[in-house]
């Protein structure tokens, strides 16, 4: 984890389990969208971010993110019911890097604090190959992706967005409970401390 300007920077690596990045040498070594077979669609390594590398998503302010391993053989979190531990501290605000596919999806987060009390939150995704029908921010976009058999499928642009769900600063944060839907994926989180780090 890392700390910059109020924000803690979270490292999920512990937590990826969906390689959704392939490179222009292997396309077919990601599968974004399809992991009940043996290949599907993925965006290309050199459309996003530098590996390990921290970037500014701005709406209504700045929010560092920091972006996965695109080598790796997991770079994002399919999301299946998993618990983040999170430093225990008080936050005004969650922040995702992420996209779904398949499709654009609201679930719930659950924010869990250490008095034992629970806050669930409505988290919006969108598809991402697709405008975005909720009130998020796109922050990376792909003029084209890696199709199921390799192929360079221009004309398909792709997304990665910022969403962000409040957190209630007057209790200390240990957990964020991911819905069980894993077409909702996560490559980023970053906490908007309440007070400056």
């Amino acid at each position: 984890m890392q700390f910059e300007r109020g924000m803690a920077i979270l490292d999920l690596g512990a937590y990826f389990n969906c390689d959704g990045v392939s490179s222009d040498a292997n396309r077919l070594a990601g599968n974004f969208d399809a992991p009940h077979v043996a290949s599907g669609a993925s965006y290309p390594a050199s459309e996003l971010p530098e590996s390990h590398s921290i970037f500014v998503a701005v709406k209504d302010k700045a929010i560092p993110l920091l972006f996965p391993d695109k080598g790796a053989n997991a770079n994002n979190i399919s999301c299946a019911g998993q618990s983040i531990i999170v430093p225990p501290d008080r936050y005004r605000s969650v922040n995702f890097l992420g996209s779904a596919e398949n499709g654009g999806f609201e679930r719930t987060v659950t924010l869990v604090y250490t008095s034992g009390s629970d806050q669930e939150r409505q988290w919006r995704m969108g598809d991402w190959c697709s405008e975005t029908e909720y009130d998020e921010v796109t922050v990376i976009k792909s003029a084209f992706r890696h199709g199921w058999a390799g192929e360079v499928e221009q004309g398909t642009p792709c997304y990665i967005r910022w969403q962000s769900i409040s957190a209630d600063p007057s209790r200390v944060l240990r957990e964020i409970q991911l819905p069980d839907h894993p077409h909702m994926h996560v490559f980023a989180i970053t906490l908007e401390a309440d007070a400056p780090y």
